[in-house]
């Protein structure tokens, strides 16, 4: 939503793809179930299991506990 600086925006997508990817099958699944036409909110609740905004949350919390 631009409330943070280009380059640290990049840094968080970055580690949070980085976290989702941790399970190859959840992301092949999440991968195909998009190239079928999935829409991306559907694909990724069935995938994860959780929302989006859900999965950044455990990341950030995981994230913060690495520091």
């Amino acid at each position: 939503k631009g409330k943070i600086p280009p380059e640290s925006a990049a840094i968080a997508g970055y580690s949070f793809v980085k976290f989702l990817m941790k399970d190859s099958k959840r992301t092949g699944a999440l991968l195909d179930a998009l190239r079928g036409g999935e829409k991306f909110a559907t694909a990724f609740s069935g995938v994860y299991r959780g929302s989006p905004a859900q999965a950044t949350q455990i990341w950030a919390r995981t994230a913060r506990r690495r520091r």
